[in-house]
């Protein structure tokens, strides 16, 4: 598990009080650890949405919640008993509660979320619906690089399966009459954010830090 994140410092003026702190996390490889034990064994397990949840929490009270950007990067439901269980028995039609994962996304209130390869792990009904509660929930589910192979005859070929990326409008007071945007991309399972420059707002990259799980 990785929690990764940047610091940009957006400028939109001369003085210190003209810029604003904006801070990207991306989360990756979660594999289903929702907390910190092991439900088999009792034992305890790092890296999980337990150890996140409080480390953006922290970063969220520092900087802002307005100024945080949280993505994950796929690789989120398979791995543990916790997730794959309760797939398994959404997939049987023995439940139609939200998987565990999806569930963390949301508690936690990730900005978006972005497929990896083990999604694919599971039939296309059961992932569908999972990715359906999350988008009613308000957790964007993105890919660039999924599409139809155009057997159906409601899609055509090569058209995207999901939102490709996603544009958010984030406002700071310093920038009230200078809003920007943020689009996240899909691209070789990296998240990468670009940030669209209005007027002369200019933006500098001050920090990087990574937070890893054991």
């Amino acid at each position: 598990m990785f929690l990764t994140g940047i610091q940009i410092t957006v400028y939109a003026g001369e003085s210190a009080a003209d810029y604003t702190d904006v801070v990207i996390l991306s989360t990756t490889d979660m594999h289903g650890k929702c907390w910190n034990t092991n439900v088999l064994t009792g034992s305890s397990q790092g890296g999980s949405m337990l150890r996140v949840s409080s480390a953006v929490s922290q970063i969220r009270e520092e900087y802002g919640e307005e100024n945080v950007l949280l993505v994950d990067n796929g690789d989120l439901f398979q791995g543990t008993p916790v997730s794959q269980i309760q797939l398994l028995r959404c997939s049987s039609g023995e439940s139609i509660d939200p998987p565990a994962m999806a569930l963390c996304l949301k508690e936690i209130g990730y900005d978006a979320f972005v497929l990896g390869n083990h999604e694919f792990n599971y039939d296309w009904e059961t992932m569908s619906a999972a990715y359906h509660w999350l988008e009613d929930n308000n957790v964007p589910v993105l890919a660039a690089n999924a599409c139809y192979d155009g057997t159906d005859a409601e899609h055509a070929a090569g058209e995207n399966a999901f939102t490709p990326f996603q544009s958010m409008k984030m406002v700071y007071p310093v920038l009230e009459h200078l809003p920007f945007l943020l689009p996240v991309y899909w691209v070789h399972r990296l998240t990468q954010a670009m940030i669209r420059k209005p007027g002369k707002v200019i933006y500098q990259l001050t920090a990087a830090f990574q937070y890893r799980g054991k």
